[in-house]
């Protein structure tokens, strides 16, 4: 469970949260997801919601391989080669974070990824339950 803080004076963040207060459970920190098939194969090229779908599909695996589900994270970074793009991960994102409650997000510009397929890269840190 996720406890959100705010200040009023800065509004409401939308789809984020601005600070999250991770309850009891077991720290899982996720290395950067890529779109990959099983075998470490670059997919869905050229396709950033593809690409960014697969990452958040691959987190919510491991996750669940922990015990957890996509409502324990508490912290994502989103490294985008691309941040004209960045509506259609968010458009993504959605699926998976409905609200009300958020993890707090951050999205990073980057100039490249391990491999030139790689549309984008994302990062969890998670508490799942003991």
């Amino acid at each position: 469970m996720l406890t959100v803080w705010n200040d009023e004076s800065l509004g409401q963040s939308p789809g984020f949260s601005r600070a999250v207060e991770p309850g009891p459970g077991r720290l899982l920190m996720l290395s950067g997801q890529v779109s990959t098939d099983g075998q470490a194969n670059p997919i869905h090229v050229g396709d950033m919601a593809g690409q960014a779908r697969r990452c958040l599909e691959k987190i919510s695996l491991l996750l669940a391989a922990a015990g957890g589900g996509m409502e324990h994270v508490a912290l994502m970074r989103f490294y985008v080669t691309d941040m004209r793009r960045m509506s259609e991960v968010t458009a993504v994102r959605a699926e998976f974070f409905p609200g009300p409650v958020y993890p707090a997000m951050t999205g990073v510009g980057v100039v490249s990824l391990a491999h030139p397929d790689f549309l984008l890269e994302v990062e969890a840190v998670a508490v799942v339950p003991a």
